[in-house]
């Protein structure tokens, strides 16, 4: 028994988790030897029912990364959206107006109208004083 403790224990402290007792709480409880016993089995019952929560925690992480979502931060426009604002450009809308009727940023619309040259616009240049 105290063989299946200690590797117990080691796979504990490599998991990197920290293992604290206190008195008469798992480990110690006295120099009685049964009573050492009983704290070590109890505790090797606590490291068990640990092990088991534990590879349940990481099958649940499993499923979700397998699940169809995509990692990251959810897109500001789905499919329709983007139709819907190329739409909008198409029609003559600036890009202003099309960021404020879709609520989304300059860069998110620069980013859709990457791939359409022909709706991103011309840049004007830096507005000097006096021209």
């Amino acid at each position: 028994m105290p063989d299946t403790f200690i590797s117990d224990l080691s796979m504990i402290l490599k998991s990197g988790y920290i293992p604290y007792w206190a008195q008469g709480d798992f480990i110690s409880g006295g120099y009685d030897s049964d009573e050492r016993r009983e704290a070590v089995i109890a505790f090797s019952r606590y490291l068990d029912q640990f092990s088991a929560w534990h590879s349940k925690g990481k099958q649940g992480k499993k499923s979700i990364t397998v699940s169809s979502r995509r990692p990251g931060r959810p897109q500001a426009l789905d499919e329709k959206g983007v139709s819907d604002l190329l739409a909008a450009r198409r029609s003559g809308k600036t890009i202003g107006e099309v960021c404020r009727i879709f609520s989304v940023s300059r860069s998110t619309v620069s980013k859709i109208l990457r791939n359409y040259p022909e709706l991103k616009g011309k840049w004007k240049g830096p507005v000097s004083p006096g021209k």
